[in-house]
C-alpha cells in the first residue's frame, strides 16, 4: 500500500478537550468530597457537581468513541478505534456519497466531511483531523474516476 493516507485526529484538540474534562472531573471530585465532609451542604455545590459530570462524563464518552485512525489507499478505507480494540473495513467501490459542509465562525475556516457508506457514515474535519485536504482531493478524483466508470 504505497499510495496510504493516515488520517488520525489532532494532538491540539485532543489536549484540549482532555484538559478540560480532567478539570470538570477534578472540580467534580472537590465538591463530591465537600459534600461528604460537610454535615449539611448547600445546594449549589449539589447542583455544581451534577453540572460538572453532565459535561465531563459525555465529552469523555465522545473523545473515546471518536478517537479512530483512519487509513485509506485507493481501494479501501480501514478505520481502527484503538479504545474499543475494533477495526473495521470499508471498501471505496461502496461510497454511497460525499458531503462537505464549510462555515466560519470566528476567524478560521471549518469544514466538515461526511463519506456516506451502505450502513456507516465516517466523518473527517479540518480542525480535528489531519489531512484532510488530501482526503478531500482524493474524494474528489475518486468520484470522477466513479462518475466516468458509469
Amino acid at each position: 500500500m504505497a499510495n496510504t493516507l493516515e488520517i488520525h485526529p489532532r494532538s491540539k484538540a485532543i489536549t484540549s478537550l482532555v484538559i478540560f474534562i480532567m478539570f470538570c472531573y477534578s472540580v467534580l471530585l472537590v465538591l463530591l468530597w465537600q459534600i461528604v465532609e460537610n454535615q449539611q451542604p448547600a445546594i449549589w455545590q449539589y447542583i455544581i457537581a451534577a453540572l460538572c459530570f453532565l459535561i465531563a462524563f459525555p465529552l469523555n464518552i465522545r473523545l473515546l468513541w471518536n478517537y479512530k485512525i483512519i487509513r485509506f489507499d485507493d481501494k479501501k478505507f480501514i478505520i481502527w478505534q484503538p479504545f474499543f480494540f475494533r477495526t473495521r473495513t470499508l471498501e471505496a467501490k461502496d461510497i454511497i456519497n460525499v458531503e462537505e459542509y464549510e462555515s466560519q465562525p470566528i476567524g478560521q475556516r471549518f469544514k466538515q466531511m461526511k463519506i456516506y457508506f451502505p450502513h456507516y457514515t465516517l466523518y473527517c474535519s479540518n480542525q480535528e483531523h489531519t489531512h484532510y485536504e488530501t482526503l478531500r482531493k482524493r474524494m474528489e478524483k475518486y468520484f470522477k474516476k466513479k462518475q466516468n466508470h458509469k
